[in-house]
This record gives C-alpha cells, structure tokens and sequence, in this order.
C-alpha cells in the first residue's frame, strides 16, 4: 500500500509505518483479507508550499485541503472489481456508514491523470472515497489521516468482498432509506446527509 499524505503540520517527513500485528496476519480462523501486508509508505509535505515528490495528487491537496491522504492499493477484493470496469456502489454498512459517497467509480481513460480524474469526481461527489484504476487498484482519499485511512481501506476490502459473494448468490441489494438513516446517524453524519436530501 503506498499512501500519499499531507499533514496540517508545517513540516516535511518522509516515514514508513507497519502495521503487522497479530490480527493482520493469516490463522485459519480469519478470513484472508486479514493476511494483507499493510505496509504504509508515508510521504508528507507542508499544507503550505510545494508538494514536491507528490505531483500526481499535488492538485488535489492544493483544491481540497480537507484531504489528507491518498492511498494506492492492490488488494484482492478491490482489485478484482478493479477488472470489471464497473462502477462499485457501496453497500456494505460498515463501509457506508462512514461517508457520504456512495460509489466508488472506475478510471478507464488513462490519458487523464489519476489526480485529474479524482478532482473530476470531487465535483458531482464531495465526499468521494475512492477511485478504480481499471485493471488494476484502487486509490483510496482520506480526509482523518493515515490511521483511520488504513482502517478504511480494510472496510473497504472486506465491504469489496462481501459483495462479489453476494454476486454469486443471486446479487446484492441497495440499502433501504431507512437503514442509511441507521447507519449515517451511529457515524453522525445523519443531519448532513439530510441537509443533502440523501435520505
């Protein structure tokens, strides 16, 4: 996982953090997502002033500042729908109950940069989360730091997974209003995402 990051902090860092404890790696009795190597190479630049070695996603620090990091992953799950070219509609309630987006859209014309393609989506959804590399990743925005990235992108992968069985089984069903107003009002974003007309 390469993750891409700008913190508030008027500092530059180049870090590398592991996330390798036991409950990530392979037993029997955990599904297989949790044996990922969640390695996270951190590059961090000033809010303020160059973004430097991270030109790819420059624009959109500098546009969204609500954004602080942005992460490239290949992981089984999302990379398998990374291969369908098909837009991801999040309907795993762990994932959605922490945001407000509700797709995660494929980018197929690689003409157009990955940062250029993110700030497109930004414009019709403001709280987008991710974005397909078509056959390939995903990149995955957070906007609460690399922690709660990486959580994210776990929910993510399993959400990712959960619904490719679903497929199989006949497919998966959108949510009712009425389990988004559950699941936004556990996570607080309920009177958003009424302010919004979501629900």
């Amino acid at each position: 996982m390469t993750v891409t990051a700008q913190p508030a902090a008027d500092i530059r860092v180049t870090e590398s953090l592991a996330l390798e404890e036991p409950r990530y790696r392979r037993t029997r009795s955990r599904p297989a997502w949790l044996s990922l190597p969640l390695r996270l190479l951190a590059r961090c630049s000033p809010a303020t002033g160059s973004a430097g070695f991270v030109t790819g996603y420059a624009e959109v620090f500098r546009r969204h500042p609500e954004i602080t990091s942005i992460v490239h992953v290949h992981t089984p799950w999302l990379g398998g729908w990374a291969q369908t070219h098909r837009t991801l509609r999040i309907k795993y309630a762990a994932s959605q109950r922490l945001t407000l987006s509700r797709d995660i859209p494929p980018h197929i014309d690689r003409s157009q940069s990955p940062g250029n393609f993110i700030l497109d989506r930004l414009v019709d959804d403001p709280d987008l989360v991710a974005t397909f590399e078509a056959n390939g990743g995903v990149n995955v925005i957070g906007r609460d730091g690399l922690l709660e990235l990486a959580k994210f992108v776990v929910l993510l992968e399993e959400g990712a997974q959960y619904q490719a069985l679903g497929e199989l089984v006949g497919g998966t069903v959108d949510f009712d209003k009425t389990n988004l107003v559950a699941q936004w009002g556990r996570s607080g974003l309920l009177d958003e995402a009424r302010r919004r007309g979501l629900v």
